[in-house]
This record gives structure tokens, sequence and C-alpha cells, in this order.
């Protein structure tokens, strides 16, 4: 992959998700989930990770999002629900799409630099840089282009 900025990157991911946001949402809810309570607080979540000022801060959001999102199966599933990505990845992709930030690339290099040690193991960041990195290598102009309703069924599906 050639090197591009931090502000290309951004650019890049933020334009494929608008093109998958300006599709039909396809319906995630297969399970019966009720997301109305906890879903608008996720996606504001999103917004304060690219407004915080600390990489602990972002950190810290990244960590309740994905926490929120447990909390959210559980919900729906029962307190005793062992959780997994199957469960996690199509609610966070969904998210992901829905809030569609502009800066995710930057603010989760800048949490990789300064929190380097803390970010080792973390497997919500890892969750979160994977997303992105599935969106944009998912996502190339020519699938997307041709499709992107279908391209985003297979990113919340898979």
């Amino acid at each position: 992959m050639l090197f591009r900025s931090p502000d290309e990157m951004d650019r890049k991911i933020f334009q494929k998700i608008e093109l998958l946001f300006s599709s039909e949402t396809p319906n995630i809810n297969d399970k019966g989930y009720t997301y109305d309570s906890m879903m608008p607080d996720i996606l504001n979540k999103f917004d304060k990770i690219n407004n915080a000022k600390t990489p602990k801060k972002k950190l810290n959001y990244i960590k309740e999002i994905m926490s929120d999102i447990i909390n959210l199966v559980k919900f729906n599933e029962g307190e005793d629900k062992q959780v997994g990505d199957d469960d996690i990845k199509p609610i966070l992709y969904y998210a992901f799409i829905n809030a569609h930030p502009f800066k995710i690339y930057t603010d989760i290099q800048f949490i990789k630099i300064f929190l380097l040690e803390e970010c080792k193991n973390d497997k919500n960041l890892e969750d979160f840089q994977e997303m992105y990195e599935h969106i944009l290598n998912d996502t190339s102009p020519d699938k997307s282009s041709e499709n992107p309703k279908q391209t985003q069924k297979n990113l919340i599906n898979e």
C-alpha cells in the first residue's frame, strides 16, 4: 500500500462510509433486538471520539462503545449470553456506517502513538482498526459503485 497522509486516509474512509450510508440501510435486526434506546448513545460516542482532546479519552470512548454494544446484546439475549465477535461486529459496523465519523483513522493512529503500551493487546481498538480496514478493502470503487446496498449488507452480515 502506498503511503497516504492521515487526512487522505480519513477522507477515503469517510467517502466509502458516505457511499454505504447513502444506500438503503439493510435490516440488521434479524434477531428482533431493541435498538431505539441504546443506539443514539452509541452513535453519539463516535462524535465524542473525534471531539476528545487526549488519546486516553478517545480510547475510553471506544471502550464505552464496545461495552454498550455488549450490553445491547445482553439486554436483548439475556445477561447470561456469552457475547462474541459474531454478535458485536454487525452492530459495530451498523453503528459505524450510521455515525460516519470523519477522522477515525487519525483518531486511532493518535491513540496508538501516544498510548503504545496500553494499546498492545486492546481488543476494542483492534476491532475498530479492523472495521475501517475492512471497509477500505471491501469497498473498492469498483465494488461499491456497482452495488453499495450489497456491499453494506456484506459488511454487516459477515
